[in-house]
């Protein structure tokens, strides 16, 4: 990154992909916070003014725009750059902007832009379309899109490369870093998405060899279990089976011997009530039966 280069970075879940293209960000183009925090560890005499008295570090304007497709973790994102800028001692402010971003801090964004701008590709879209979008986004070096693999190939993939195809012919040093790790065709998802930039490309793996482990458990009894997926291939063939050994003694009988038991229940409560309709059911049995003989 400090070379200027641009590339994709490949790597599992868990792997630090989001701390190594941020503190590569920090160390290519926060420089002027690396040289304050050199000057502020040296020692100085007693009659040097303190912290408090020191003039204040003007942030950095607009450097890194990072798009994420997931709104809901954007804000711990967001959280956990400022607090790392902070600790590194680099003058770079953090800033949020999607649609839970309230009207306060889009009148602060409009002020002034913060240093990095986490947004989704729907906001940046947005952003393009401001009649001062090129001056705002002016100062904007390095884009970072997280979660590539959730955005190639649907509508906000779509808007993600036409933002990036605006800014690169912005500024033609324009340096794209895609952070993925469930990628199938590496050079392809490259391809696409540093098809506009004019930069050098490169790609990053990360190797963490894991052992897998692959079992199937299924339990004896999956009677709660719905009637879908694997659970229905695992009942089809034993639930017949399953169904004549747990079938009531009654369900055995044939047709007639039913039939006979029905005109009992019905002599001896009435043609009313639930037995009427067993009656109907050993009358149309006899009619058929007396119907077959005659035949």
């Amino acid at each position: 990154m400090e070379r200027g280069a641009s590339g994709l970075l490949h790597a599992t879940t868990g792997a630090g992909k989001t701390w190594a293209v941020w503190f590569g960000a920090l160390a290519a183009f926060g420089r002027n916070g690396s040289s304050s925090a050199s000057s502020r560890s040296t020692p100085v005499s007693s009659s040097a003014p303190t912290r408090k008295q020191a003039a204040p570090t003007q942030p950095e304007p607009l450097t890194v725009l990072w798009i994420t497709p997931m709104r809901a973790l954007a804000a711990d994102t967001a959280r956990a750059l400022q607090s790392s800028a902070t600790e590194l001692a680099v003058p770079w402010t953090v800033g949020l902007l999607t649609g839970d971003t309230s009207p306060a801090e889009r009148a602060r964004q409009n002020r002034r832009m913060p240093s990095a701008l986490l947004t989704t590709p729907e906001s940046l879209t947005l952003i393009l379309t401001r009649p001062d979008a090129r001056e705002v986004l002016s100062h904007v070096r390095l884009v970072i899109v997280d979660e590539w693999h959730e955005l190639l190939g649907n509508k906000r993939g779509t808007h993600t490369q036409l933002a990036l195809a605006r800014l690169a012919h912005w500024r033609p040093g324009l340096q794209v870093w895609g952070l993925s790790a469930t990628l199938g065709n590496l050079a392809f998802a490259a391809e696409v998405l540093l098809a506009p930039v004019r930069t050098p490309r490169v790609s990053v793996h990360g190797k963490l060899p894991k052992a897998l482990i692959v079992d199937t458990v299924i339990p004896e009894t999956i009677e709660r279990f719905p009637w879908g997926g694997h659970m229905g291939c695992a009942r089809s063939r034993p639930w017949p089976l399953q169904s004549a050994r747990r079938a009531p003694r009654s369900y055995s009988r044939t047709p007639a011997r039913n039939a006979k038991s029905g005109i009992r229940r019905c002599s001896k409560r009435g043609p009313t009530g639930p037995a009427r309709s067993l009656c109907i059911t050993a009358r149309s049995i006899r009619k058929c039966a007396s119907g077959s003989s005659a035949a």
